[in-house]
C-alpha cells in the first residue's frame, strides 16, 4: 500500500470528520452561532466605540433579523461540503482497500472537497471584513484565517503526495 495515499486518506478523513463535528455543533448550538452573526452584522461593538470603525457603521444591518437568513445558507453549504468529504473519504478508503492506491479522478474529488471548504472560509473572511470584525472580533478573524491556511496546506499536501500522472 502506498504510504502517500495512506497519508492523504488520513488527512481527508480527519478534515472531513472535524468539519462534520463543526457542522453538528453549529446545528446543535444554533442560538450561539446566530448571536455571533447578529453581533457581527449589527456592528454594535463598533458603534459603541467613539473612535474605531466610525466610517464603516453605515454597513450595519439588523442583526436579529438578518442572522437567520445568513446562518441557514451557511449551515446548508457546510452540510454539502461535509457530504463531499464523506464521499471522498469513503472512496479513498475503498480505493486503498481494493487497489492499494488512489485514482486520479479521486484526487479531483478530494480537491473539490477542499476547495468547497476553502470557499467557505474565504466567504467568512470577506463577509467579516465587510462588517469590520477585525476591529472588535479579531479572534474570529484569526480562526477563519487559520482555517483558510490549513485548508490551503491540505490542498498542497494532497497534490504533492499524489501528483497528476
Amino acid at each position: 500500500m502506498d504510504v502517500n495515499a495512506v497519508i492523504v486518506m488520513l488527512v481527508v478523513c480527519a478534515y472531513g470528520l472535524w468539519l462534520a463535528v463543526a457542522v453538528f455543533n453549529n446545528i446543535s448550538d444554533f442560538q450561539t452561532n446566530r448571536a455571533l452573526i447578529a453581533r457581527m452584522v449589527s456592528m454594535d461593538d463598533i458603534k459603541s466605540d467613539p473612535v474605531m470603525g466610525n466610517n464603516l457603521q453605515w454597513r450595519a444591518m439588523d442583526g436579529r433579523r438578518w442572522s437567520l437568513f445568513i446562518f441557514l445558507p451557511v449551515v446548508f453549504y457546510q452540510v454539502l461540503t461535509v457530504a463531499q468529504f464523506a464521499v471522498a473519504g469513503a472512496s479513498v478508503v475503498v480505493d486503498l482497500w481494493t487497489t492499494g492506491s488512489i485514482s486520479h479522478s479521486l484526487v479531483t474529488q478530494i480537491n473539490i472537497a477542499f476547495l468547497l471548504a476553502l470557499m467557505l472560509w474565504f466567504t467568512f473572511l470577506i463577509g467579516g471584513l465587510w462588517f469590520g470584525y477585525w476591529i472588535k472580533m479579531p479572534q474570529v478573524q484569526s480562526a477563519h484565517l487559520m482555517l483558510a491556511m490549513l485548508t490551503l496546506f491540505c490542498i498542497t499536501l494532497v497534490n504533492i503526495l499524489l501528483p497528476a500522472t
